[in-house]
């Protein structure tokens, strides 16, 4: 997904492109980055600084199993 499509998804899109106008370019891959971490989860399984609050985004299988 592009900066653009992220951005569109919690603003409008007037907005969106008026905020990657003024992005430097290290600053949309840090958008960018933690949007994918967010969307695919990446938090769930491995500690990703800024993301140590951040719910699950499925259910719990460590115990899944045992029973």
């Amino acid at each position: 997904m592009s900066f653009l499509e992220f951005s569109v998804q919690v603003s409008t899109a007037a907005k969106a492109k008026a905020d990657l106008a003024v992005m430097k370019p290290e600053e949309k891959n840090l958008y960018g980055g933690q949007r994918l971490i967010a969307r695919y989860g990446c938090y769930g399984c491995h500690n990703v600084p800024g993301f140590e609050t951040a719910q699950p985004i499925g259910t719990e299988l460590t115990e899944a199993a045992a029973s």
